[in-house]
């Protein structure tokens, strides 16, 4: 059988996705109840298409018991994780899972599990958690694809792929310090060995008033440390766009001292890139100033 643990509150709309299951669902469904769905153990659901299942509590999978196909968390506050995917602190919005196929949306992407989330973190800023993703690895279900180890765990954030250490060889895969960017995020399983995997701008990140013509220290930390070549850029309108190259295909030594041109802006932003396996980026976070006004001398 199939069944939930408690009330159950299972969206299945005629028309556009329905419920396919083995086996037999009972209870009702009041309004707002955070129930759990119990796929037991040697019992197999599976969506196929456009189907889908929208559950408010969380899906658990005994033994051999199996969710094949898409099934989505809904809109939560506060969840720590869904379907096989853990954070280790609150996001507001919601996880969709998918199994049984790889993620293939044309966005460049690495070979991958068949197992993918998608993320919507309607939070309104990124969330930095420990993540695992676990993943079946035996019988009929093996999500592996053929892949060898090491394995980690790979954020699509509608720009670029960012990959995060220190991965693992059996499930679940760990991601360390991994950022949810606000909106809409994919993330994938992959063996592809992400060079490096995280970068973040600590100088300038916002509100600093810099002289034009000076020199000012860049800063940033990377994970792991030294990794790849970096590229830094500029922005002057807000980041919009970075087509002011500051140093290409430089070392990683998480700084650089970078001679400010003589503009006047109060929407300049900075990006670093570092190039590996993966490409990893992170900018500046509010706007600050660069001032080429040379002050008045009133004698």
């Amino acid at each position: 059988m199939v069944k939930t643990r408690g009330l159950i509150l299972l969206r299945v709309f005629v028309g556009s996705y329905i419920l396919v299951a083995s086996g037999t669902l009972w209870g009702t469904v009041p309004p707002g109840a955070n129930v759990d769905l119990d796929v037991g153990n040697d019992i197999l659901v599976e969506t196929s298409g456009d189907v889908y299942v929208e559950i408010n509590g969380a899906l658990t999978e005994t033994g051999t018991g199996y969710f094949k196909g898409k099934i989505t968390s809904g809109d939560r506050a506060g969840m720590t994780g869904f379907a096989g995917l853990t954070l280790s602190t609150g996001m507001d919005g919601s996880i969709t899972r998918q199994t049984g196929a790889t993620y293939a949306k044309g966005n460049g992407e690495p070979a991958n599990f068949k197992r993918y989330y998608e993320v919507n973190n309607t939070g309104g800023a990124a969330v930095t958690a420990n993540m695992q993703m676990a993943f079946t690895s035996v019988g009929a279900n093996d999500e592996r694809n053929g892949m060898t180890v090491p394995y980690y765990i790979v954020r699509w954030n509608g720009a670029q792929w960012t990959g995060y250490a220190p991965g693992g060889t059996v499930s679940p895969v760990l991601a360390s310090n991994a950022e949810v960017p606000p909106g809409q995020s994919d993330w994938i399983i992959s063996n592809l060995d992400p060079t490096f995997v995280h970068v973040t701008l600590t100088a300038p990140n916002g509100a600093e008033s810099i002289m034009g013509g000076s020199r000012y220290t860049i800063r940033w930390r990377s994970n792991p440390p030294g990794a790849g070549r970096v590229t830094l850029r500029y922005s002057t309108n807000g980041g919009g766009t970075y087509p002011h190259v500051i140093v290409a295909n430089a070392s990683n030594a998480g700084f650089y001292v970078w001679d400010v041109p003589f503009l006047n802006s109060q929407t300049v932003r900075v990006q670093v890139e570092v190039h590996g396996s993966l490409l990893a980026s992170d900018f500046s976070d509010k706007n600050f100033t660069i001032d080429s006004i040379p002050p008045r001398v009133v004698l």
